[in-house]
């Protein structure tokens, strides 16, 4: 049997593990819950610090293989971070760190755009005693709301159904409408074939549509609120060939909005909904298929967007937030989040209109709670 040094073999370990803590931060797409630190600190500590908790739990295991299985989960690692300020660095309270939250299962993309927003707030909460930030993504809505039931988001900004959805099973707090791209609201489209017979949407019995994904508020949600509103039953299909159950709709996911458009005019299925927006954008819906496209169905337009904080917030905080906000669009200092990141343009009360259009979208998610879970 030959010989085991167990020091060499825990120090490479541990070199093993501070460099795939680095991988972790600079590349937070491996799923679960994502956490990425906005302290004014050396941005390798975090990774450090990953390092660091993954290289013991190598060592510890000296005659063990290298395994991936033997990882923390992304999860556990976040709660982990939140709990625990890394070493090396003063531990700031939970008290003071401010965390921005967001659904999303691109968060490579996301996260530059909440560090964005986390640099312009902080400052304007320095006298509610905030003096760090930290900003987290979930790939789906029950890993947030299971955040912001145990307080670790202070805010988040999401569409319209999924805010309604947090705000009843967490007890968030709606505060303000968001304008994206110098829209308050938007709408579905639903579109067919230029050559189909299909001319209500009582006609698409029988059929198959394409939708985005289940998150997705006008390429989901809004269209199936429509679609129950006329008692109409849908199905979820395996895959588009799928046989569809008489006197129903069938529906599978494209993935992404472009290949709504391509999939309805390609004719792999009978219809699809995309949004008004993207509909007249190009670069969603090229010309070439939207000329073998024409518009079945368009709904009401919803509120595009809402600003939430979680529900035990001091009233002192939520003021300060709410002002901060609508001081947002002329701001100069605001300036990188409005032209680069997510093109929101302004925040406002949510009153008159704005009130009546929340009022309309809360009708509209009764509908269709159960699909977001």
């Amino acid at each position: 049997m030959g010989f085991v040094d167990h020091k060499a073999r825990k120090d490479a370990a541990d070199m093993f593990g501070r460099l795939l803590g680095i991988i972790v931060l600079f590349f937070p797409l491996l799923g679960g819950v994502l956490v990425h630190e906005a302290f004014a600190a050396p941005g390798q500590q975090l990774g450090q610090q990953l390092g660091q908790q993954l290289g013991q739990q190598l060592g510890q295991q000296k005659e063990a293989p290298f395994s991936v299985s033997q990882f923390p989960t992304q999860q556990i690692l976040a709660q982990q971070i939140l709990d625990h300020p890394e070493q090396g660095v003063e531990a700031i309270p939970r008290s003071q760190t401010f965390i921005i939250g967001r659904v999303s299962g691109r968060a490579r993309r996301v996260i530059p755009r909440l560090e964005a927003a986390a640099r312009w707030i902080v400052p304007l909460l320095k006298h509610q005693g905030i003096r760090a930030s930290r900003v987290i993504v979930t790939r789906n809505g029950a890993e947030m709301k299971n955040l912001l039931r145990t307080g670790r988001v202070d805010l988040i900004t999401e569409s319209v159904f999924l805010a309604l959805s947090l705000e009843a099973q967490t007890g968030a707090k709606i505060l303000l409408h968001e304008w994206r791209g110098g829209k308050a609201s938007y709408n579905s489209i639903f579109v067919v074939s230029r050559m189909s017979t299909i001319g209500t949407l009582a006609d698409l019995k029988g059929k198959r549509l394409v939708f985005e994904d289940p998150g997705s508020t006008t390429s989901f949600l809004l269209p199936m609120a429509k679609l129950r509103e006329q008692g109409l039953q849908m199905v979820a299909l395996a895959n588009a060939r799928d046989p569809v159950p008489a006197g129903r709709i069938g529906y599978v996911f494209a993935g992404d909005e472009k290949n709504v458009s391509a999939w309805v005019a390609r004719g792999r299925v009978d219809g699809g909904a995309v949004s008004n927006l993207d509909w007249d954008r190009q670069n969603q819906t090229p010309l070439r298929f939207k000329k073998d496209l024409r518009i079945l169905f368009t709904s009401q337009p919803v509120i595009r967007s809402l600003v939430l904080v979680r529900g035990d917030m001091a009233p002192d905080m939520v003021r300060a937030i709410e002002k901060a906000h609508l001081q947002f669009a002329t701001d100069p200092k605001a300036e990188e989040l409005r032209e680069k990141h997510y093109r929101v343009s302004r925040y406002s009360k949510l009153t008159g209109k704005s009130a009546m259009a929340l009022m309309d979208a809360r009708k509209l998610y009764r509908s269709i709670k159960d699909l977001l879970k």
